[in-house]
Formats: C-alpha cells, structure tokens, sequence
C-alpha cells in the first residue's frame, strides 16, 4: 500500500480543500494517509488518516516557516512516503529539499502568491513589485523539481509554464447536501468564511443599515483582528450575529435558511482570479448568491442565473441587491433553485476527485 504524506503549516487540520475533499478522496481509493500540521491540536486520527501537530508556535509568516523547517525534514523522512504533497508557498524550499533526497513531490498552489503580494496594501508599491518578481521566479524555478502542480482555476494555469499540472475546483461535496428540504428564509443574510476589510466587511455593515431593522448579517467564520474591532465600532454590528466556525453539518441548515450568500471580495488580483468554496457552498445550499462583479464569478452566476452581481465597492448597489432578494420570494426562489440545480450537474467535488486520485495512479503506476 503506498505512502501519502499531505503538509500544511498555514491550513487546520479540518481544512475543507485538504482534509475534508482531498484527503477523504485519498484515503477510500489507498489508504495509509498522514497529515502533518502545526496547528496546536496534538496529533490524532481522523476517518483513517493519521493526523501529526509540529506544535510549533510562532506568530510572523517567517516564523511559520523556519521554526518547523528542519524538524520536519526529519519527520517527513521517518514516514518514508511515495507522495510528498504539500500546500503552502512557505514549504517551497522544503519541497526542494524533499525532492533533491529523492522523494517524489506534489505543489498544491492554492493561490496565486505574486498577485497576492501585489494587493498587499501594507506594503510600499515598490517593494511589492520586487517580492512578487523574487517570488515569482522562485516558484518558476523551483516547480522543475516537482512531479505535478495543482491549480484551483484554469487561469493559473500558464503562470508556471509546467506541463504536469491539473486544475482542482473548490467545488463542494454534493454527498453533505442530500436534504432537498426548501426552508423558510428567515431575516438575514450569509457570509461564509473570513470576513476582512478587503472581503468586503465596511461594505456590507454600510449596506446593511440600509435595510429594514429586523434582517441581520450572520457571519459564520472569523474575522481578522483589525476588522473584528471595525467591525464592533460599526452602527449596523448590533445586526451582527457572529458564531465563528461551526461545524459543516450545522452550517448547511443555517446557510439553506438565508435570504441569501455574501461574496464581495474587493478588485484585488488575487481576489479577481479567485475561485472560493462559499460560491458553490451557497448554491449546493439551495440559496441565491450576491457577489462581485468579476469575469470569474459572472461565468458560473450570470450564467446559471443564480444570483445578482454587484460593485463590491459599492454599498448602495449591495443593498439595493439585497433588498431585492428580500421582497422578491419568487425571484429568490429561482435563483436559488437555478443554483442547486447547476451545482448538481457541473460543479461537483465528485467529479473533482476522479482528476486528482488519476493524477496519483499515475505517479504511482510510473506514468506520471
């Protein structure tokens, strides 16, 4: 049976893309998984998989970085793995290292980092230009030694001129949304996930004061610091209910019985070549979606006519975006049913899975 190592020091343990979609897929067609993290749980198992904590603190992005490097050469090495793959831009270098000992790697680049450097408002214009080109060659230089590269939307694709690659959607795991029950909308709206300043927190907290005072925001995930105290100085926050994460299988009833989803990322590049779980969460949910106005986003809900897209900068076309959802019951009603009914048929983590175990059967096999 062969070896699987997934590591991460950024993500949790319970990461929807790796653990629950990656890992899950992995461990029903081979077994013997393990998971190495750091995020300060211990080390369990889970559904089969082998779960081991660095356990290692720090709290700057270098820190995360060089703190766990050597400790976990050494623990990858003693796992003896067929497959090294890895998801953080951080564990690059390690990569390199792995590959150069004669292991076989895998880079699962859940982002594209330059562009993400580059929205970095923190940090001076000039210096963001020379860290994403330092970056970018980096990456590019670096994926050579790698077996395969993973994407999540096609318009990554040519950014590392790598011929082993293979895009993996975030599409959500039709076997959690079997209840075809249509609920009650009760009086709010849903943002899924992190909700930050450039997520469009100001924007939304803005558009909600605009609308009667019985309907709220349910924010089911985290804020940064900076935008949880925004957040709290905010008049529309006594409109807030904030529950932090919650479990998936109590999060599918309170998202189904939304008016509707929030997704309003701002026009930064990393967000505007973005593909986010919460899009298709919302739609597997039976509920319209309400979000920015990008190419990305326009293909798959222009399309399927499954929500209104807006000016994520814009709080009055937000509102008026809103308030639309709230009136119109069968408007709602359509869009949410025209969702469902596209995630069914085209956006499935089902279908995902099949690329991503070809793609180890191949490594596996010696084909790839």
């Amino acid at each position: 049976m062969p070896g699987i190592v997934h590591v991460t020091t950024v993500h949790k343990r319970n990461d929807i893309r790796i653990f629950q979609k990656e890992l899950r897929s992995l461990a029903r067609e081979f077994g013997n998984i393990s998971l190495v993290v750091n995020d300060g749980f211990g080390d369990s198992t889970a559904e089969g998989i082998r779960i081991i904590d660095l356990n290692i603190r720090s709290r700057s992005r270098l820190g995360r970085f060089v703190k766990p490097f050597f400790r976990l050469i050494k623990l990858v090495r003693g796992i003896k793995p067929d497959i090294i793959h890895f998801h953080d831009p951080e564990l690059i270098l390690f990569g390199l290292v792995m590959s150069v000992l004669g292991y076989t790697l895998v880079y699962d680049a859940h982002e594209d980092v330059p562009e993400d450097i580059l929205g970095k408002p923190w940090i001076p214009m000039i210096l963001r230009r020379i860290t994403a080109f330092v970056f970018s060659r980096f990456e590019r230089f670096s994926v050579r030694f790698f077996k395969a590269v993973i994407f999540v939307i096609e318009s990554q694709l040519p950014r590392l001129g790598f011929k082993k690659n293979i895009v993996l959607h975030n599409f959500p795991i039709l076997s959690d949304y079997t209840d075809d029950t249509v609920e009650p909308a009760e009086k709010y709206f849903i943002h899924i996930g992190t909700l930050t300043e450039v997520r469009g927190l100001n924007e939304i907290l803005d558009a909600l004061l605009l609308l009667p005072e019985d309907y709220s925001l349910l924010v089911a995930g985290i804020f940064s610091p900076s935008a949880f105290e925004t957040a709290q100085q905010h008049p529309a926050w006594s409109r807030v209910r904030y529950i932090e994460w919650v479990e998936r299988k109590k999060l599918i009833p309170l998202t189904k019985k939304a008016i509707g989803g929030l997704l309003l990322f701002h026009p930064l590049p990393n967000m505007y070549n973005s593909s986010p779980n919460k899009l298709f969460e919302y739609m597997a949910s039976g509920i319209p979606v309400i979000c920015s106005d990008f190419p990305g986003f326009r293909e798959v809900v222009a399309k399927n006519e499954c929500g209104i897209l807006v000016d994520p900068l814009d709080h009055m076309a937000i509102s008026e975006a809103m308030d639309t959802l709230l009136r119109d019951e069968a408007e709602r009603g359509r869009m949410g049913a025209n969702g469902l009914r596209a995630v069914r048929a085209l956006y499935s983590w089902e279908s995902e899975s099949r690329k991503l175990i070809g793609l180890y059967s191949d490594i596996l096999s010696g084909k790839g």
